[in-house]
């Protein structure tokens, strides 16, 4: 950004991501603040974020940039590095090697898919290297550029940012600076936060369901049926894990991006939705998730919602949450 010359600094911009490895597909929205050096408040400043990608070289030219990706590689999860080409006669060219590549990769994929037919169709469409081609990494409008003798690509400038598969296996970096909203003077040093390599997020594993016979057998359940003549209708129970305690060293089996929220939220929905349950009973429902998020999602599949929260909310990201209970039924 060129600020760090400036003489008017007069504050810094502290940035904390969320977790250090980004997924694909997974909003980041680190959590920024401003301190000023001899002030208590900071004078009135704009924050303005740039998004690189690392830039990386060709597989086969290892001097010259890359500038196509092999979507086939991405698709079969190959070496992202050698799925890189400097331009598309480099990619046809090296397509003999790549084919067989595509082919050893899709039969392995075939043998563990459980006979979901997926990665045989890979294999078949695998006749000529047009029918997976090939993505241009950089559109006309790319700007890269160059920071501690590497190069970067800027793909963002904006505070969130979600990682695309172009940006598969590559690196991050955020840059992030306050500047004087009046005069547009850089008021803080550039923050630079780097990640390490975009991952691609695993399979979802099915649930371990227990039988109800089980428990007939270890526990005194009577669980002989009774009928009513108002019929019947599910229940669902399920504690999601509120985004307030899902910190620390509780959940170290567990990596950082799992825990997110921004990574969870979308998966606790599909599975709860998933059920089809006439009457939904969430418990650790932080009140913005459920007001932004839980609350007009479950409207749309027709729930109507009563929600108790905890009586000691917690300040914390600029506003005051806590979680609580939501009850969603169907009527």
């Amino acid at each position: 950004m060129g600020f760090q010359d400036s003489e008017s600094m007069k504050c810094e911009v502290g940035v904390t991501l969320p977790y250090n490895t980004p997924v694909v597909g997974c909003e980041i929205n680190p959590n920024v603040r401003v301190k000023c050096f001899d002030s208590l408040e900071a004078p009135p400043h704009s924050l303005i974020f740039n998004w690189f990608r690392e830039q990386t070289n060709c597989s086969v030219h290892h001097v010259e940039v890359a500038t196509v990706q092999c979507i086939s590689c991405v698709t079969l999860k190959l070496p992202v590095k050698e799925s890189y080409h400097c331009s598309t006669k480099c990619f046809s060219d090296a397509w003999k090697s790549h084919l067989a590549r595509h082919r050893h990769a899709a039969e392995t994929v075939s043998k563990t898919s459980n006979g979901d037919g997926q990665a045989l169709g890979k294999l078949r469409s695998c006749g000529s290297w047009p029918a997976f081609g090939y993505t241009s990494l950089f559109g006309e409008c790319s700007v890269v550029v160059e920071r501690e003798g590497k190069a970067w690509v800027k793909v963002g400038s904006s505070k969130t940012y979600v990682p695309s598969m172009d940006d598969f296996g590559l690196s991050l970096r955020l840059e992030s600076v306050a500047v004087d909203c009046s005069l547009g003077i850089p008021l803080s040093p550039v923050n630079i936060k780097v990640t390490d390599p975009v991952i691609i997020a695993p399979a979802s594993r099915p649930r371990c369901m227990i039988q109800i016979d089980r428990l007939k057998k270890s526990r005194n359940f009577n669980f002989e049926a009774q009928f009513s003549n108002a019929g019947t209708f599910s229940v669902l129970s399920y504690n999601i894990l509120s985004d307030l305690y899902a910190r620390g060293g509780m959940y170290s089996y567990c990596p950082a991006w799992a825990l997110a929220w921004e990574y969870r939220r979308h998966n606790l929905l599909q599975e709860i939705i998933g059920y089809d349950a006439d009457i939904l009973c969430l418990q650790e429902v932080q009140s913005d998730h459920f007001e932004n998020f839980f609350k007009p999602e479950l409207t749309k599949c027709g729930y109507s919602v009563v929600y108790k929260k905890k009586t000691k909310e917690v300040y914390t990201a600029n506003q005051y949450i806590i979680d609580g209970c939501a009850i969603f039924y169907r009527l």
